[in-house]
C-alpha cells in the first residue's frame, strides 16, 4: 500500500464530567496515534473534509474509572471495540495512553492485511477422462473367485485340537475313612470354538466311567504356554469295591479342571469333581452307606494334539 493510500487518525475523548484531566488525556490520545495511519476505504471524492478514521474513548465513573473505545474507518464502519477499567485510578490519562496503545495494534494490523498480496487461484487440475465400466459379470467365471478370509462357505477344514492323558483319583462319599483311589484315563475334544466333551474311565477300587461337557475359558498368555480353566458339567456311573462287596453308584454334577502348559503340548491337570449319589446302596459293616454327595480329586498330565 503507497502513502497516498493511508489516512490519518482521529482521536475523541468524551469525559462528560467524569475525567478531571479530560484535556490532558485528550493530549495523550493525540500523542499515542499521531504517527498512526490507517488504509483508505472510502473511495469518496471533493469536499473540504478529508478521509480520515476515528478513535473514539467515552469515559464513564462506576466503582472506578471504565473507558469504552471505538474504532470507526473512513466509511463509517466500526472496525472494532474494546472497553478498559482501572478501579484505583484517579485521573484519565492512563486509560487514554492504554486505548492509544490498544488502537495501535488494531491499526497496524489492518495497515498488514491491506499490505498482503490476493491469493492466487489454484491451479487448474486436468480433467481425467472416464473409462466405461460395466456391471455384468460372466456366471461362468463366479466360481474361480478365491473365498474370502472367514467366509463361512469355505471349505477349509476348522482345525480341531484332541488332549490324552490320564490323572490319579482319590474318590470319597461317606465318612473320612471311607474313599476309593485309582488312575483315570480320559481324552477331550474340542467341538467348537469353546465347548469340549470329555469322556474318562476309572480303574481302581472304583470301575466306571464319566462324560462330561465343557466350556474352556483360555487364559490370556502366548498360545503353548499359559493356564486354561475348564467348566464342567457331566454324569458318571460304576461299581466300587469295599471289602469283598461291590455296589454300584451313579451321580451327576459340576467339575472344574485347572490346566497348565508346560511345554511340547504336555499339560499339568488338577481336577475337581462334585455330584450327587443318585444311587446308594444300603450299607454294611464294611461299606457303609454312601453319602449323597460325592467328591473326588484328581492330579494328573496330558498331550495335546492338534
Amino acid at each position: 500500500m503507497s502513502w497516498m493510500d493511508a489516512v490519518a487518525i482521529e482521536s475523541v475523548v468524551e469525559a462528560r464530567g467524569a475525567c478531571s484531566d479530560a484535556e490532558q488525556a485528550r493530549r495523550a490520545l493525540f500523542e499515542v496515534l499521531a504517527a498512526a495511519r490507517a488504509p483508505r476505504r472510502s473511495r469518496a471524492g471533493g469536499g473540504d473534509v478529508r478521509p480520515h478514521w476515528t478513535v473514539t474513548m467515552r469515559v464513564s465513573r462506576s466503582d472506578g474509572l471504565a473507558a469504552s473505545a471505538m474504532i470507526v474507518d473512513d466509511a463509517g464502519a466500526v472496525v472494532a471495540q474494546r472497553t478498559v477499567t482501572d478501579r484505583s485510578a484517579r485521573t484519565c490519562v492512563p486509560l487514554a495512553r492504554a486505548v492509544g496503545a490498544w488502537a495501535s495494534l488494531v491499526l497496524d494490523d489492518e495497515i498488514d492485511r491491506t499490505d498482503e498480496p490476493p491469493a492466487e487461484p489454484p491451479p487448474a487440475v486436468p480433467s481425467v477422462p472416464k473409462i466405461a465400466t460395466s456391471s455384468r459379470v460372466d456366471a461362468g467365471s463366479v466360481d474361480s473367485f478365491p473365498p474370502l478370509e472367514g467366509d463361512s462357505t469355505s471349505s477349509t477344514p476348522k482345525q480341531r485340537t484332541v488332549d490324552i492323558g490320564a490323572t490319579a483319583f482319590f474318590r470319597t462319599e461317606g465318612p473320612a475313612r471311607y474313599g476309593v483311589a485309582g488312575v483315570a484315563p480320559f481324552v477331550s475334544v474340542k467341538v467348537s470354538r469353546s465347548w469340549h466333551l470329555r469322556p474318562g474311565l476309572a480303574f481302581g477300587r472304583y470301575f466306571g466311567a464319566r462324560v462330561d461337557l465343557c466350556w474352556r475359558i483360555p487364559g490370556n498368555y502366548i498360545e503353548r504356554r499359559g493356564l486354561e480353566f475348564d467348566l464342567c458339567g457331566g454324569v458318571d456311573g460304576g461299581v466300587a469295591s469295599q471289602g469283598d462287596e461291590l455296589s454300584a453308584r451313579m451321580s451327576t454334577g459340576p467339575s472344574v479342571i485347572l490346566r497348565g502348559e508346560l511345554a511340547y503340548g504336555i499339560a499339568l491337570e488338577l481336577r475337581g469333581v462334585s455330584g450327587l449319589n443318585w444311587i446308594r446302596p444300603s450299607g454294611s459293616s464294611q461299606a457303609p452307606t454312601p453319602s449323597l454327595l460325592a467328591m473326588t480329586g484328581e492330579v494328573g498330565l496330558s498331550m495335546r494334539f492338534q
